[in-house]
């Protein structure tokens, strides 16, 4: 195994190994499969909330054609089909990454191994979201993006990428900043100003040709300013260590890109590259620092930064096959869906309450669940009952997602609170919210693991008979 099939091997295997050994997740996923599957039901797009307790709620989302998909997915292969075929879309934006970026002569060395796990890790930090999807789409677009110019097929691409794009996630915006970037590059070195204007044309046609049209940026400003506002972690900035290890990979990712760019004289050429500003956008939120992830390995390939000192030690041929063979091993060891191991919770992360999510699908008394909010979109999708509130944030008025504050934090005006929104049945994970001691010595518990807490109202209407 020479050097070459050596780094492939690794990138791909530490990518695989993210992909598949982490836990599904169905914050973000589930609620959008359940609008999927709400259109496949219906043939209308949902433009009021039928999910919550709450009444008359607008409900916009700019990604109605991947919500299909996956809610076609999942009628044949339940939540698991989604998330694979969400995770080797992911896989094949990286095959893309190391298939045309990684040269066939680059040797094996420390700074060339620590951009590969770099990249593989962090383009996978995020998992099971639609938003996934636009990582693939960006892959394929960075060469055309970079030209100073488009012929007709390149242009024809581009179009299409962005129309596919727009209707699968709002993502597709963070081309805003890289197509203004441009234009000022062209303005300030006096460059050729069509193709720029070209490209944010088809990108502004191709946000028309949605079903939310133009109402996708009020949608993204909404996410944003609202997000930021009730203090949702992954909108933190990397400066804030909320996520510590996230902020560890971007930092370390960001410095080993201009460490390279300087020692190469490249800094210079960077910065009149269009991409330039999206490696900056983990100062906003760490969440958007996946798209350093995305686009370093381009970025080495496109200034020739790889590293051509060999080292001697990993040209072992001996060496090399057995750290991939171990690498695959605990990556088959190590994934929920090994058939040797444990099946509990289904290989779901924490918010996906899958025993108590069971039990409300029997109930045959009307429930109105209050819940915790990471867990709402789980319960929508895998029970017929309105829940309080979900990962759909932005819907939620400050009204209601103050109430839902006070609710989860109530002590003695509990039974009041709960009263006002009629709720009789309570569904939490198993952490320090003042509301479980009260409910511990007033309600019913039904169900209780190491995880997760269902609570229902003592009176016997609330309860199957």
């Amino acid at each position: 195994m020479h050097s070459k099939q050596f780094l492939m091997t690794i990138f791909f295997v530490l990518a695989v190994f993210r992909l598949f050994i982490i836990p599904q997740g169905t914050g973000d996923l589930a609620i959008w499969i359940a609008d999927g599957l709400s259109f496949l039901e219906n043939f209308q797009i949902q433009r009021v909330d039928t999910f919550t307790l709450h009444k008359s709620l607008e409900f916009i989302y700019p990604a109605r054609i991947s919500s299909i998909i996956f809610a076609f997915i999942y009628k044949f292969l339940d939540l698991s089909g989604v998330t694979i075929f969400i995770r080797l879309c992911l896989a094949l934006a990286i095959w893309i990454n190391y298939k045309k970026y990684i040269s066939p002569s680059m040797p094996w060395n420390i700074i060339n191994l620590m951009t590969i796990i770099c990249a593989s890790i962090g383009m996978t930090l995020f998992l099971d979201r639609p938003a996934c999807l636009g990582i693939l789409y960006a892959t394929i677009l960075f060469p055309y993006l970079m030209k100073e110019s488009l012929d007709k097929k390149d242009s024809l691409i581009v179009f299409l990428c962005f129309i596919l794009w727009s209707n699968t996630h709002s993502s597709i915006l963070i081309l805003a900043p890289v197509i203004a970037y441009k234009f000022l590059l062209s303005l300030f070195f006096k460059k050729e100003l069509r193709t720029t204007f070209i490209i944010g044309l088809f990108l502004s046609l191709s946000l028309l040709m949605t079903p939310e049209g133009f109402n996708i940026f009020e949608y993204v400003y909404s996410t944003v300013s609202v997000s930021k506002g009730r203090t949702i972690s992954e909108w933190s900035h990397a400066f804030e260590f909320i996520h510590p290890e996230m902020s560890l990979l971007y930092f370390a990712t960001f410095l080993l890109l201009f460490f390279q760019l300087y020692r190469h004289n490249k800094l210079i050429d960077a910065i009149k590259t269009p991409f330039f500003v999206l490696f900056f956008l983990g100062f906003f939120s760490i969440r958007n620092s996946v798209w350093l992830f995305t686009f370093i390995i381009c970025y080495f390939h496109y200034f020739k930064l790889w590293d051509h000192r060999e080292n001697i030690f990993f040209k072992n041929r001996s060496l090399n096959t057995g750290l991939t063979c171990l690498a695959i091993t605990y990556l088959l060891y190590a994934s929920p869906y090994n058939s040797f191991k444990s099946k509990k919770n289904d290989g779901y992360g924490l918010d996906a309450p899958v025993e108590i999510a069971h039990l409300l699908a029997k109930q045959t008394v009307p429930q109105r669940i209050l819940n915790q909010w990471e867990l709402g979109s789980y319960l929508i999708l895998k029970q017929p009952h309105p829940v309080f509130i979900d990962t759909r944030n932005i819907i939620y008025s400050n009204g209601i997602f103050s109430d839902y504050k006070k609710l989860m934090n109530c002590h003695a005006e509990c039974e009041s609170r709960l009263d006002k929104y009629d709720i009789n049945a309570v569904v939490l994970r198993q952490e320090s919210w003042p509301i479980i001691d009260f409910l511990r010595s007033k309600w019913m518990i039904t169900f209780e693991d190491k995880d997760f807490i269902f609570f229902q109202r003592k009176s016997p209407t609330s309860l199957n008979p």
